[in-house]
């Protein structure tokens, strides 16, 4: 009946969350990033867990349960911008490379090849340059 109350299950979860991480992902990214950095961010979680017990984060609790409460539209919003985002990079791609007019001249043919080389780059700029 212990895995019913909801901490002791999130608890449960932050344990296998970093017995995997240990245990799996460290030995096989040699780079640690995945534990460096994604790793610390649940263990946080522990810690700002146990401080919502204190009266002076009360109010900073409640701010974050709101936008854990608002986090699916924030992350249909966020879809729906990158969905947009990778539409433009496709469409920027097909008019910009196949256009003879850029292609011809060679100050804008070496920017579209290096701004329009693949899709994720093509995206990158229609991001940088918002």
């Amino acid at each position: 009946t212990w895995f019913k109350r909801r901490w002791i299950l999130c608890d449960s979860i932050l344990l296998f969350l970093s017995v995997t991480s240990e245990w799996i992902i460290n030995p096989i990214d040699g780079s640690g990033f995945i534990h460096g950095v994604l790793w610390r961010l649940v263990r946080l979680m522990r810690v700002l867990r146990a401080l919502r017990f204190m009266p002076v984060f009360d109010q900073t609790w409640r701010m974050l349960c709101g936008v854990l409460f608002s986090l699916s539209s924030l992350l249909s919003a966020g879809f729906l911008l990158l969905s947009v985002i990778y539409v433009f990079a496709c469409l920027g791609m097909e008019l910009l490379t196949y256009n003879e007019d850029i292609i011809a001249n060679e100050a804008l043919r070496t920017i579209v090849e290096q701004r329009f080389s693949s899709v994720p780059r093509a995206m990158l700029t229609l991001v940088s340059y918002v």
